[in-house]
């Protein structure tokens, strides 16, 4: 008992001793340093013989090759949230074993060439948060294991030609909110197993073909909020697994025609907040996964007949707060027998045409509010045998046939306020379960 004692003991102070003032060692194989104290990173003494190392909100501004001891075990080195700026080439080296790397959240503004050349191991690089603004066409061409690499939230305002040639291995790739104004016609090609880009928030002004044609194994595109004004007709035809395109809040004008009928695998869609003047006849694939499309804030003055007739599982159409939307065709809607919920208000609409609802069975919430369409055909809502909420509210309705509501036996809410429906008003409201005028 009194041998294990000390030997106990004697492990024990050895552990502590071996861990640097200001750092935290009471996880095994894990160092953790922070403190606004600590000014240089060399002075820490970090030990050899950590497998995750972390060191983070300090005053510290830089990382010379003197930095480090030879750490041949560390698998993880997280520096976030310091004041780095400056970068020696070598300071790297002497981790030769390294996984993961963190720089996130510094002063970083450039990265000597080679910095990164020995990593041959590292599969997850974070450089977002700082200040970088060029890199070095070569820096990541020994990194070929490299599964993630993060350069979101910088000052990046091109990328060199090449520079991501030897990422093969690539699955997740942020250069959101830079300052990208165009990207070289090739700089995805050698990314066969991505599987995430995003690039929302930079300044591109425009999508061409070939830009993502080797990227057969993507599943997110994210390019919402930049300057895009023109689309080619080409430029998703080679993305048979992609899930979610985000394309809102851009500058597009005009789609061409068929510019989504090879994304038979899309949930998500957003071209919301486009200033579009005009969709294609021919727009959509059949998409028996997308549930929701938004389609508000643009200059659609119509849409054409049938065009989201391949839209054959939509639950949730959103045409919205498009002010020139005056009109829409009888077969607008055609095709769309699952959808339950339909959003028109905050238009311009002056009419509807009877006939318009007629493939809308399923529907049941249909709102209306904010239009200009003084009156509506009789039968308009007769095919909607399963309507539960209609929103007709502040629409400059005047009248309104008596048997608007006629077999709608599941209707559960109208709103009515805010028109000008001139007395008497007949509306047979016997089927109803309960009625909201207001």
């Amino acid at each position: 008992m009194f041998v294990f004692f000390i030997l106990f003991t004697s492990s024990f102070v050895a552990l502590d001793a071996f861990c640097p003032v200001l750092c935290n060692c009471t996880i095994k194989d894990f160092i953790a340093c922070s403190g606004t104290s600590i000014r240089d990173i060399a002075a820490l003494s970090i030990p050899s013989d950590v497998t995750y190392v972390y060191i983070g909100h300090t005053e510290a501004t830089e990382l010379t090759n003197t930095s480090f001891q030879e750490t041949p075990i560390t698998v993880r080195l997280f520096l976030e949230g310091n004041h780095f700026s400056f970068i020696e080439s070598g300071v790297f080296q002497k981790f030769p074993l390294l996984k993961s790397l963190k720089l996130s959240n510094n002063n970083i503004r450039s990265l000597p060439p080679g910095i990164f050349h020995r990593l041959f191991h590292l599969e997850q690089l974070i450089l977002e948060r700082n200040a970088i603004s060029d890199l070095d066409p070569y820096i990541f061409q020994n990194l070929t294991d490299l599964e993630q690499l993060m350069l979101n939230r910088n000052m990046l305002r091109q990328l060199p030609a090449g520079l991501l040639d030897h990422l093969v291995n690539l699955q997740i790739l942020y250069l959101s909110r830079n300052k990208l104004g165009s990207l070289p016609k090739y700089i995805f090609n050698s990314l066969f197993k991505l599987k995430s880009l995003t690039l929302y928030e930079n300044r591109l002004s425009e999508l061409t073909s070939g830009m993502f044609d080797n990227l057969t194994e993507l599943q997110e595109l994210h390019l919402y909020a930049n300057a895009i004004e023109t689309v080619d007709k080409e430029t998703f035809y080679n993305l048979p697994k992609l899930n979610v395109l985000t394309l809102h809040r851009n500058g597009i004008k005009t789609l061409p025609e068929g510019l989504f009928l090879y994304l038979p695998s899309l949930t998500k869609l957003t071209i919301y907040g486009n200033p579009l003047t005009e969709l294609p006849s021919v727009l959509f694939c059949k998409m028996e996964n997308l549930t929701n499309l938004w389609l508000y804030r643009t200059n659609l003055m119509t849409i054409p007949n049938f065009v989201f007739s391949n839209l054959t599982d939509l639950k949730l159409l959103v045409l919205t707060q498009n002010q020139k939307l005056q009109s829409l065709p009888k077969d607008a809607f055609s095709g769309l027998s699952k959808l339950q919920e339909l959003a028109l208000h905050s238009n311009s609409l002056e009419f509807l045409v009877e006939g318009l609802f007629q493939d809308l069975q399923q529907l049941q919430t249909l709102s209306l509010y904010s239009n200009k369409l003084k009156d509506l055909p009789e039968n308009l809502f007769h095919p909607l045998i399963n309507l539960e909420n209609a929103y007709l509210n502040k629409s400059e309705l005047m009248t309104l046939p008596g048997t608007f509501f006629k077999s709608l036996t599941k209707l559960k809410k109208v709103r009515l306020d805010g028109n000008q429906l001139q007395p008497p008003v007949m509306i047979d409201i016997q089927c109803f379960k309960s009625l909201s005028p207001g």
